[in-house]
């Protein structure tokens, strides 16, 4: 069973914290992501930003509260006065229908409370304004979209969100969580970052556990204008109306001429303005409860030649890890080229032992333009004598081509197909998670 605990200790998904091994991380952080898979029915509120993870693999689902309610705060309390300009967030995608629920998070980062109005746009583009909420700084809130999506009517069981509050940037942030019960499975619907974008596409991969595996693409206009839609994807053209949230299906999410592959690249390129599309997506295989999120990253906005990520498996499960006994671990990744030339991809991994750190380099791999090529991170690594006993791992990829050359995504995943663990990969200095030089 899986662990989550606040700030204070408070163990709320049943392992002790004395059991938890990595380190304290924001729910916004850019190493590690809460996406792993479990069957898990305990559902208990979450009461603090910054938690632990046991990553035994399991899916940590949150359900939908009501925080301590802030009772008429005066305006001196309000983290925002009239003069302050407006600010608007947006979340490309949610979904109320086929036995998928969502959950809108938002946390606070200023040192007052904060009002935030919250707009539902239908699939259609259509708005519905809901009363505005309160949003306190000493702990994240969670909405449940289902009575608010109600209320707007039948057209809006699936669509996007926009939050508007008054202050400085980047006060508020979050996230939507989409989760199936029934199925037991869930994805992110990640807070849309267009002012970072350098130009007007969107590269992203797709990758499947299983060839038949169901995946789809959601394609959301956030904007007041129409927006066309080019994909490389057997020459596809979408038209996205104002404010709507379209789906590519796993039929269109085939390659030309590859048939049922694995992986794919799709990539994205619109009229309009940087920023104006927000694209993400999921893949799901019920047979083993298998659920993942799909992210788009705009490649042009890479400053550098390198993409970088923490925490990913691919051997067996650390005895102290959590894991049921007997659980090994396999580490894919997908590495694609959207740049014009080929490129060989280098690959490092920093890993830890018991008897200390090290530092292991694989051969170059060749990448050739438009294409993505998949890498089993077990096999290579068993090849060069690293497998078991193995308790963290980080990645490096560095090429020789030009910063935007390439994108990646990385999956470990179980025998079972039930465990699994993403892991972000992103160049480290890059927009908003660009390092101090000092």
């Amino acid at each position: 069973m899986g662990c989550l605990v606040t700030e204070s200790g408070h163990a709320i998904l049943g392992l002790p914290t004395s059991s938890l091994q990595e380190p304290r991380r924001s729910l916004n952080s850019l190493d590690t992501t809460l996406n792993v898979s479990q069957n898990q029915d305990n559902y208990e509120e979450i009461s603090g930003l910054f938690v632990n993870v046991a990553w035994s693999g399991h899916r940590v689902r949150v359900r939908a509260v009501h925080p301590p309610p802030v009772v008429n705060p005066s305006p001196s309390r309000l983290g925002a006065t009239q003069n302050e300009p407006e600010q608007h967030l947006d979340f490309p995608f949610y979904r109320e229908s086929s036995g998928w629920h969502s959950t809108l998070m938002l946390n606070n980062n200023s040192r007052n409370p904060l009002e935030a109005t919250i707009t539902l746009y239908s699939a259609k583009g259509s708005a519905h304004a809901t009363p505005p909420v309160t949003v306190p700084t000493d702990h994240p809130i969670y909405l449940a979209l289902a009575d608010l999506a109600a209320a707007g009517g039948p057209d809006f069981r699936q669509g996007n969100i926009r939050i508007t509050y008054q202050g400085p940037p980047d006060q508020l942030t979050g996230q939507v969580t989409v989760v199936s019960r029934d199925r037991r499975m869930s994805f992110e619907a990640r807070m849309a970052m267009g002012m970072e974008d350098r130009d007007t596409k969107l590269e992203g991969i797709v990758w499947r556990p299983e060839p038949g595996a169901e995946a789809w693409v959601y394609l959301t206009n956030l904007s007041n204008h129409s927006l066309e839609v080019t994909t490389n994807l057997r020459g596809q053209r979408v038209r996205v109306g104002p404010r709507e949230t379209r789906l590519l299906e796993s039929g269109d999410l085939r390659a030309k001429g590859v048939g049922r592959s694995r992986v794919v690249l799709v990539r994205l390129e619109y009229d309009g303005q940087p920023g104006e599309l927000a694209a993400g997506g999921a893949v799901i295989e019920p047979k083993t409860g298998y659920s993942g999120t799909v992210t788009f990253v705009n490649a042009a906005a890479q400053v550098s030649t390198q993409l970088a990520g923490a925490q990913f498996r691919f051997s067996p499960a650390h005895p102290e890890s959590g894991f049921p006994a007997g659980i090994e671990f396999r580490a894919w990744l997908a590495i694609g080229n959207v740049g014009p030339a080929p490129t060989e991809a280098r690959i490092a991994v920093d890993y830890t032992l018991e008897t200390g750190p090290g530092h292991i380099e694989l051969a170059p791999i060749a990448v050739s333009p438009g294409e993505v090529t998949e890498v089993d991170l077990a096999e290579r690594l068993a090849g060069l004598g690293l497998g078991s006993g193995v308790e963290t791992a980080g990645i490096e990829i560095d090429h020789a081509g030009a910063p935007g050359t390439l994108i990646a995504s990385l999956v470990s995943l179980d025998q079972s197909g039930n465990h699994a663990l993403e892991t972000p990969l992103k160049d480290p200095q890059e927009g908003m998670y660009r390092s101090d030089p000092g």
